[in-house]
């Protein structure tokens, strides 16, 4: 393997003979020397306008030698990125074996996997292939083709279809590589629309569902009630009669063709539901979808303030999102604000405990239904959705329908209310 001291006398020399200040848009940070000494020279270098070489000497006096030295190792100076990417890819592996170092030690010690998990991730994670930035150039390819994409397909290269006619229409859909929020007050059916989501975007690629409230078997349960039309109440209390067992058999075998995995371990940190979402993914490739049902659950970073801890698990959750480019669903609870007030629909006020959570989302989506508060019967049945935010897209309210019995939602059809 090169020695990483020639790549690094060598760009050293490179800059103090360059007539210009052409180094300066080398993408190379002094941390990445394993030499202090040329680490230190690199800084100093990279903060004159114009190298001043005498400037340079008498700074750097005792080890004057070394910058002649340098300048005379015949370095290259019309090749200087092609030397600092060999210097930077040298840094990764100092700071990966550093990192794994460190993981074993805490392995020794009886640190948590989860935690250990979570220093090599994020070391992983700080880790990249190539430039920190681009050329817009180099995007506008790229994106011609998803535009191109959607027009020959009519599917949006943006969001990910719901499945639900009136959502997709109003607000475009899932925000893909995004943190959506679905956040309500108990009972407004946040676990059935996250769960309605995830059953379309299986129809296409693998989703895990991360179900801490639930068993795997009650939201199976779930999935069997929506599908089949065969009430909650009938399967679970022995009340099936007729054609019911036919329509359940029908919904066994829809349901079995469709990639939904459950993860039903409670009390998971942040940092376990990352690692296993990164896992999946390796195994799977892509993904369509991460739920995580519900925040109020996970065992949360550390932090001086809940806020804190939440802020650093959204802020985690919105970066899984992009790094394995999926929506990850992440269903909140509301504080009790809501119900002080005559009009008890959720505010983006009312989500608990951060900001971070509408600072962090993409989208953020409070399923509502009036008539957890207002018994008229002309409400019974109506579900409110509300997209509160929405980077890439309009927000506002859609009306659905609830079926109680079968916990899911569905378009409103004309006559419903």
């Amino acid at each position: 393997m090169r020695n990483p001291l020639h790549d690094e006398k060598a760009i050293i020399g490179a800059a103090i003979l360059s007539p210009t200040s052409e180094h300066n848009m080398v993408d190379l940070s002094p941390a990445d020397f394993s030499d202090d000494f040329f680490g230190a020279v690199w800084k100093r270098m990279r903060e004159m306008r114009e190298l001043d070489i005498s400037l340079l000497e008498s700074e750097f006096f005792e080890r004057r030698a070394d910058l002649t030295d340098a300048a005379n190792s015949m370095p290259t100076i019309t090749n200087l990125e092609k030397i600092a990417k060999r210097i930077r890819e040298a840094a990764h592996r100092r700071r990966l074996l550093q990192s794994l170092r460190t993981a074993h030690g805490l392995i020794e010690s009886g640190e948590s996997i989860a935690d250990v998990s979570a220093i090599v991730a994020k070391t992983f994670d700080d880790v990249h292939s190539g430039d920190g930035w681009k050329s817009l150039f180099d995007y506008l390819v790229p994106a011609y083709t998803d535009i191109e994409q959607a027009q020959l397909s009519g599917k949006s290269c943006m969001f990910a279809p719901t499945g639900f006619v009136d959502f997709d229409k109003e607000f475009g859909g899932m925000q893909k590589d995004g943190l959506i929020v679905v956040a309500g007050r108990p009972a407004m059916g946040k676990s059935a629309f996250a769960a309605a989501l995830a059953r379309k975007a299986a129809e296409d690629k693998p989703v895990l569902i991360n179900s801490m409230e639930m068993s795997g078997s009650q939201v199976a349960m779930r999935y069997y009630a929506s599908e089949s039309g065969v009430s909650l109440s009938k399967l679970t209390g022995g009340g099936m009669v007729g054609d019911d067992y036919t329509k359940l058999v029908a919904a066994q075998e829809k349901l079995s063709g469709i990639g939904i995995h459950i993860n039903e371990k409670r009390s998971r940190s942040v940092a376990e539901v990352c690692a296993e979402a990164r896992r999946f993914q390796r195994i799977h490739g892509d993904v369509g979808m991460i739920v995580v049902d519900y925040l109020g659950l996970m065992a949360l970073p550390d932090g001086f303030t809940k806020n804190d801890q939440v802020a650093e698990a959204t802020r985690m959750l919105a970066n899984l999102a992009g790094e394995i480019h999926c929506p990850i669903v992440l269903l909140c609870q509301l504080n009790r604000d809501c119900e002080k007030r005559a009009d008890k629909s959720p505010m983006m006020s009312d989500l608990r405990d951060s900001g971070a959570i509408e600072a962090d989302s993409h989208q953020v989506i409070f399923p509502f239904r009036p008539e957890v508060y207002d018994k008229d019967n002309k409400l019974k049945g109506l579900a409110i959705i509300n997209m509160a935010k929405n980077r890439n897209g309009a927000t506002g309210k859609v009306q659905m329908t609830w079926i109680a019995d079968q916990t899911s939602f569905k378009d409103m059809e004309r006559g419903d209310f």
